[in-house]
């Protein structure tokens, strides 16, 4: 008897839904559209499978992952597919989401953070780096000096870092809109350390031999990339793409293959139309490209969906997840600058 998929609510981690018999809408395909620029930006909203992609990209570029690649991407279309850059980088994430946004406290809380991560990459890839450069790097408080200091100490090598950076913008959407523009500006202009942050990440991109190879940035609002990089010039922004409209989220094929998986495997009896009715009314209706006519589903609300209602005879008590609702306040200030 076939194992029934678990529904992936709330899930982030791609090896976990791989390797756990979760049920996954498969992404790679767009991995060879994105290797035609290094340094992305990309957009969406709240809950829409920003993280799992990341998670996804991680495993296909890590170096120390290399012999795990079928076991990790079985079922993909990258398993018959794979690019010359499968497996070739150290990879630094970050995500700010884990930023304390308190005004008094965020630098700190900043750089202890990146402390972390920066910390636990030099050991994951401590056999390609020299020891001298892991003492070095680690004497360092800042996250900048110590970003810096790796690049020196990397430069000219053979193996390069990919930095991938989600919620990119999380903590400082919480100030803009808690403490106003001022504090906000002391954090991404002139001599604040957030817009620093990102000087340095452009300087591991320049020149000959450069450390930093790619990058990747998510968040939901490119107010503060264009604040922080002068209108992201290290990059492209790939957010509007017409060929990544759907990178993100749920086509209208996917959301009935999902019903259909589960209605076949006898764990799902609502009516079938009329749930595809449902879900195109209160999930769909998401566009990110000007040229393009499908319309992409909220992958976070599907999942909802499906999970509140698996072995009922009732649909959810609420159509609308908790977790995907707005703060309009947050998104109003936004507009008004």
């Amino acid at each position: 008897m076939e194992k029934i998929k678990r529904i992936p609510y709330g899930v982030g981690d791609f090896e976990l839904i791989q390797l756990e018999n979760d049920y996954y809408i498969d992404k790679t395909q767009y991995i060879p559209l994105i290797e035609i620029s290094r340094f992305q930006f990309l957009i969406r909203p709240r809950r829409f499978g920003k993280t799992l992609f990341l998670s996804m990209l991680h495993s296909y570029y890590d170096i120390n992952k290399k012999d795990d690649f079928e076991k990790l991407f079985h079922d993909t279309w990258i398993l018959n597919n794979p690019t010359d850059e499968k497996n070739k980088y150290m990879i630094l994430t970050f995500n700010f989401s884990a930023v304390n946004p308190d005004i008094e406290e965020v630098e700190n809380s900043f750089n202890e953070y990146c402390n972390i991560r920066i910390n636990q990459f030099l050991e994951t890839y401590n056999h390609y780096l020299e020891e001298k450069l892991i003492s070095e790097v680690r004497t360092k408080a800042k996250a900048g000096e110590k970003l810096k200091l790796l690049s020196s100490g990397l430069q000219g090598k053979d193996i390069k870092i990919y930095i991938m950076i989600d919620e990119y913008d999380n903590f400082a959407n919480t100030i803009i809109s808690r403490y106003g523009q001022i504090e906000y500006q002391k954090l991404t202009h002139s001599e604040g350390f957030f817009r620093y942050f990102f000087n340095v990440l452009k300087e591991m991109t320049s020149g000959s031999g450069a450390v930093l190879s790619r990058l990747f940035i998510t968040g939901v609002s490119p107010i503060t990339m264009d604040d922080v990089t002068s209108g992201f010039n290290i990059g492209t922004n790939v957010t509007t793409r017409n060929n990544l409209n759907s990178i993100l989220g749920f086509t209208a094929k996917d959301v009935i293959n999902i019903i259909n998986y589960y209605a076949e495997i006898g764990t799902f009896h609502l009516n079938k139309n009329e749930t595809l009715k449902i879900m195109t009314e209160w999930y769909s209706n998401y566009q990110f490209s000007q040229r393009k006519s499908e319309n992409i589903f909220n992958s976070d609300m599907v999942l909802y969906y499906m999970m509140e209602s698996y072995n009922s005879q009732y649909e959810p008590n609420y159509i609308i997840d908790k977790n995907v609702r707005i703060d309009y306040k947050k998104l109003e200030h936004f507009l008004t600058i």
